[in-house]
């Protein structure tokens, strides 16, 4: 049966551990990543989990020309973690992500200036 399992009812299963076991603001962001891929995905949703390549990943990565190498590398390593998940719950007998090369992290180089510095310490007053 583990076979059949989807890629959405993957995701719905890992996105309510994930609400159990992990903080909001996490859970918020893997659903933000896990919806677009289904939304690249459109009908092959329901497709079995078990049949996704990493071609997948990386075309809908490349969908998004105005992904930054950190984006970018979030959405990879979104994906990663859902199947490991399911891999290491039983669900799937094994990843296909598990060998995907992620764009290195980079530093931001935007900092914060004198004025946004004096708005944030005004509204904490």
């Amino acid at each position: 049966m583990q076979s059949e399992l989807s890629i959405s009812t993957l995701f719905t299963k890992y996105l309510a551990w994930c609400g159990k076991h992990r903080s909001p603001r996490t859970h918020e962001w893997y659903q933000g990543y896990l919806e677009s891929f289904l939304a690249h995905l459109g009908e092959d949703r329901n497709a079995p989990a078990e049949g996704l390549k990493p071609y997948h990943v990386i075309e809908w990565v490349d969908a998004h020309p105005k992904w930054g190498d950190n984006y970018k590398r979030g959405a990879i390593v979104a994906l990663q973690r859902a199947f490991n998940w399911a891999e290491e719950l039983g669900y799937l007998e094994v990843t296909p992500f598990k060998k995907i090369k992620k764009p290195p992290a980079k530093r931001r180089e935007t900092f914060m200036t004198p004025e946004d510095f004096e708005t944030i310490l005004a509204l904490l007053t």
